[in-house]
């Protein structure tokens, strides 16, 4: 079982496919180095023989579990049981990638180093610390079929390339603090809204919670927010503006009509200039 962080060796293993570690007590952040899987970046030939050295690595019992045949030449057979749902793979077992950091202590944001992983099939990273939002081009991964991010505090937007993953099947975004509207016209409509629940802030089908609702009820959008600001900025500026042109219009209309308070006025003034130059001169 690891207790600290993942180790940077791991990103030695270029032909990995399957990485698990899942419930272990690994914290620190999710190293950078990830990309260096090509193996799951690479779009992979069917007519590929595996071999076990370096292509799959599990640590610790879980909920995704890698069974494999225990020959130490060449095998084309894994049984992946992810989420309680168990697929056998055999000649297609070089399409498989799958990687599983859940539950955890990981923290930091979102490992962008994922993103090159173009033949990504199943990413697991629930149930850990991850904060920050998710990057706008997680689109890239469209040959994502399974992602779960659920229970961690992940902020922000669901991002609008989300539904470029046109193959997931299943998605958990469930107890983080996403809010805004989930793309619209999309298959992330499609899904059960529990994949949704614990984000309060996130609005529109298949949630019951309805945008424009939200943003009437006491939960401002972003853009009520900011064109609030800008209407109090706009009438700042026109009542500084008016107070000083009626101020200034006021005195002088008071010295040209009052007499009084014209001689007043210019001998204050007169006073003062002499007080000035008094002290220049001293």
């Amino acid at each position: 079982m690891f207790r600290r962080g993942i180790p940077l060796s791991l990103c030695m293993l270029t032909n990995l496919q399957i990485l698990d570690l899942s419930h272990n007590n690994i914290v620190e952040v999710i190293p950078q180095c990830l990309y260096n899987f090509t193996a799951m970046a690479d779009n992979a030939n069917s007519s590929e023989i595996m071999k076990i050295q370096g292509r799959i690595f599990t640590i610790a019992p879980n909920k995704t579990e890698v069974e494999i045949e225990t020959s130490w030449a060449y095998i084309d057979r894994a049984t992946v049981s992810w989420r309680g749902r168990t697929d056998e793979y055999t000649r297609n077992l070089v399409f498989l990638r799958v990687i599983d950091l859940s539950s955890n202590r990981l923290s930091g944001n979102f490992p962008n180093g994922v993103l090159n992983l173009s033949g990504l099939v199943a990413l697991n990273l629930s149930r850990n610390s991850l904060s920050g939002r998710l990057p706008i081009d997680i689109g890239q991964l469209d040959q994502l079929q399974s992602l779960d991010l659920s229970r961690n505090l992940f902020s922000g937007e669901i991002p609008a390339s989300m539904s470029d993953l046109h193959f997931l099947s299943y998605l958990d975004l469930s107890y983080n603090n996403l809010y805004g509207r989930i793309p619209s016209g999309t298959q992330l409509e499609g899904f059960n809204s529990s994949v949704y629940a614990g984000n309060q802030e996130l609005c529109g089908p298949p949630l019951a919670n309805n945008c424009s609702i939200s943003a009437q009820g006491g939960q401002p959008s972003t853009h009520d927010h900011e064109s609030n600001e800008d209407e109090f900025t706009k009438w700042l500026y026109i009542g500084m503006g008016s107070g000083f042109t009626i101020g200034f219009w006021g005195v002088c209309l008071v010295l040209f009509f009052n007499r009084a308070c014209r001689h007043a006025y210019f001998l204050f003034f007169n006073k003062l200039v002499d007080c000035l130059l008094v002290r220049i001169a001293i």
